[in-house]
């Protein structure tokens, strides 16, 4: 099995290197409306769980991929930070569920709001990070491309979001 080329493990690191630059501004957002980030990845467990009723402290652990303390801890502080409330389930009286409260439905509608129209504008940069590594050579790139200068340089270190190396590249096409 030959090994990867210089160009695969160029692009392996233009891609990890912009996924650590939306986790950043992720962060910032969060902490802009009030959140820790374990907070907001909270909020999104109990508003994306399947379950009619919520999920259990043992479904937020495996979704955030935390230990079972860990997520109570963290239902703790947001139990007392008033985002979310534990209920009984009607049909198991065994387990706990956790909802949103009125303050906490707010503040992951306005973070998902933020994050979804982020990954829209951060779709041609993740195209770009995932093609053909053979592709992104300087002479095959198109002009409709963001270049791996743009990655590497402004993703890393804009504060702003990722979004602003698609959103200069698309202004300057």
């Amino acid at each position: 099995m030959p090994g990867l080329s210089h160009a695969e493990y160029a692009s392996l690191l233009r891609f990890r290197t912009a996924l650590r630059g939306f986790e950043r501004w992720s962060q910032q957002q969060a902490q802009r409306v009030g959140l820790t980030p374990g907070q907001h990845q909270l909020l999104l467990t109990v508003k994306g769980h399947g379950h009619r009723l919520g999920p259990t402290i043992s479904d937020i652990a495996d979704y955030l991929g935390v230990r079972h303390h860990s997520a109570v801890g963290l239902v703790d502080r947001a139990s007392e930070a008033g985002l979310i409330v534990r209920t009984r389930d009607v049909e198991d009286a065994r387990l706990i569920r956790i909802t949103l409260t009125a303050t906490g439905q707010v503040r992951i509608e306005q973070l998902s709001e933020l994050h979804l129209a982020e990954l829209s504008r951060l779709a041609p940069l993740l195209r770009h990070l995932t093609a053909n590594p053979e592709t992104l050579s300087p002479a095959a790139e198109s002009t409709d491309d963001v270049t791996d200068n743009d990655v590497t340089d402004k993703v890393a270190t804009n504060d702003e979001g990722p979004h602003d190396v698609v959103g200069q590249h698309l202004a300057s096409s």
